[in-house]
């Protein structure tokens, strides 16, 4: 087999390129390879490039794992017309629709034994390669996307032997390096960017780079992923709880609490774009969640609590409420009101007249209680009081959930660790009914504890805008909603505040969203996958790996209508960043 004209090893200097350069380079590849008749052009600066350089070049149908070939020459030019001859001589790139393109910039040289330990360097950012001869070189991409290097990073030699079985030389090849005593390798970092032969976009981490936001892209993020759910459900109502994209296995968990958000998030979708896929997705779910509604131990005669696996969860409770209020609302009928009621009579009896809930989870059917205490339950089951305040506009509802919030700020940790996101939605809503200053001075000291947390876009670019360590949908999607709440009810209820932190709370909130914008799963982020088109449209748990979990997801359909519900108030239409 003939060798590579440049290696890893001969690549010297980097090749910045504008904007307009890489969009332009990614359209010219896309005319090239399907023999489009249009005006794409090659850029006119990097005619004299003669620099050695080395290009993948990935193609993916949306169904299959891409294909990756890879071309070197003198001048990137010549580079790429030579991935693009590997790929025709294969009889492919005619009629495939996505294309990806990663210029290698700078790589490391390195020899070790041939050994199970761990590569030391993060594998979502940077590359391996062997030698010349083997001709085996893995973008980032594959290393994640099939899991070749698991989390702690290290190389899982029989699945790569799997993965490379469609290209038979580099197989073979792989087969003698498994028996090497050492081995050299390489670790390159890429410029990446990707074409649907219509649009262009640069790539970070294999995700999407967004240096302008519009209302509509937060809008088209949060239907495709209520899409994803909708997918994702089964006839019988259930989502899948855990996917393992990286494996396609899903995991045989559930949690009925997530599962009632699922449906919130649909709800939500219906509310804002009057789509009635989503609304039949979520009465899917309603109709599997309501036969967990069983007899409370608390009130048997007229009360029902949801029950999970022996175990009555006050959380999971009050989500069904807030799930069963907002279809009755949304919808205007009253066939799920008799259950919705009795649940909330068991509610109305798990609350002491301190304000305080006790039994957030009890084992069932004997109600003992199992001394389990949640950070969130208390906060989830005053948010759902007021929402049966919404309903029925009864005041004992207002009356509890006033109660309950007095407990949570009495016995609230300290101010510096106080993130409770609930409460946070739930001070936000009864101030617009009881307009007592404490409860939007309580909102604003828990919107500021959560903006300070916020990550600044250090050690990494794209860590800009995230919550949680490390930064992953849920814990970002949750304050995103809890800021968004306190911002609303700045902009609606004419209270003073300092206009420079509203300002600057702003920025957060679209910060946030920008960050769950790359988690979801786009065709270009997923072509690496062993079936790219079952996690498209998901939203990944963190940026690092392809776990979606339901609640990353639900989560983060909430997140983004919550900012973008604030775009019809006084707020920038379009966000754009350095």
């Amino acid at each position: 087999m003939a060798l590579p004209e440049i290696w890893f090893d001969d690549i010297q200097d980097k090749l910045t390129l504008a904007t307009g350069e890489w969009s332009a380079i990614a359209r010219w590849v896309s005319a090239t390879l399907t023999g489009a008749d249009t005006q794409a052009t090659w850029p006119d600066r990097l005619w004299a490039d003669e620099r050695p350089r080395l290009v993948f070049l990935s193609l993916s149908d949306g169904q299959q794992t891409a294909t990756v070939d890879y071309g070197s020459s003198i001048g990137l030019r010549a580079a790429i017309e030579a991935a693009i001859a590997s790929v025709q001589s294969r009889g492919r790139g005619a009629t495939v629709p996505y294309c990806k393109i990663d210029i290698v910039q700078s790589a490391i040289t390195s020899e070790r034994l041939n050994s199970e330990r761990p590569f030391r360097y993060d594998r979502s950012l940077y590359g391996l390669a062997y030698t010349r001869e083997s001709q085996i070189a893995l973008l980032p991409e594959e290393l994640v996307g099939w899991q070749l290097l698991d989390a702690e990073h290290k190389l899982d030699a029989d699945r790569l032997s799997r993965y490379l079985k469609k290209y038979p030389e580099r197989a073979a090849a792989w087969q003698v390096l498994r028996q090497a005593a050492r081995v050299k390798f390489y670790r390159f970092a890429c410029t990446s960017f990707a074409t649907d032969g219509r649009d262009a976009w640069l790539l970070y981490r294999g995700h999407r780079c967004f240096n302008a936001i519009a209302p509509s892209d937060l809008l088209n993020a949060a239907e495709r992923g209520g899409r994803y759910l909708r997918h994702q459900q089964s006839p019988e109502g259930r989502f899948t709880y855990c996917y393992h994209a990286s494996r396609d296995r899903v995991t045989i968990d559930y949690n009925l609490l997530r599962h009632a958000g699922a449906a919130i998030a649909l709800l939500d979708l219906y509310e804002v774009t009057g789509e009635l896929e989503f609304l039949d997705a979520a009465q899917g779910g309603l109709d599997y969640l309501l036969p967990f509604s069983q007899t409370s131990p608390l009130v048997p005669t007229v009360g029902c609590c949801i029950v999970e696996n022996g175990f009555a969860k006050l959380g999971a409770t009050a989500l069904a409420i807030i799930a069963l209020v907002k279809y009755t609302i949304c919808t205007r009928q009253q066939h799920y009101l008799p259950q919705l009621l009795q649940l909330a009579r068991h509610l109305q009896a798990a609350q002491q007249p301190s304000g305080a809930f006790l039994h957030h989870r009890q084992a069932y059917p004997s109600g003992e209680d199992t001394s389990f205490v949640s950070r969130r339950y208390p906060s989830q089951a005053i948010l759902a009081m007021l929402y049966l305040y919404k309903l029925t506009e009864r005041e004992s509802w207002l009356t509890r959930a006033e109660a309950g919030v007095r407990y949570l700020l009495m016995t609230a940790r300290p101010q510096s660790d106080f993130e409770d996101y609930w409460l946070l939605r739930s001070l936000s809503e009864l101030f617009r009914h009881v307009r007592n200053p404490r409860y939007h001075q309580q909102a604003e000291q828990i919107a500021t504890v959560i903006a300070n947390h916020q990550h600044p876009g250090r050690p990494q670019a794209d860590w800009l805008g995230s919550f949680g360590k490390p930064p992953s949908a849920i814990a970002t999607a949750a304050r995103l909603e809890g800021l968004c709440a306190v911002y609303h009810l700045v902009n609606v209820a004419n209270v003073a505040v300092n206009r420079q932190a509203h300002e600057r709370r702003h920025d957060i909130i679209w910060l946030a969203g920008r960050f769950l914008l790359q988690l979801q799963c786009e065709p270009e982020t997923v072509m690496y996958l062993p079936k790219p088109a079952r996690a498209r449209d998901g939203f990944r748990q963190q940026l690092t790996d392809f776990t979606i979990r339901l609640d990353d997801v639900y989560r983060s359909i909430t997140g983004l209508l919550a900012v973008y519900r604030l775009t019809g108030e006084p707020t920038s239409q379009v966000i754009r960043y350095n």
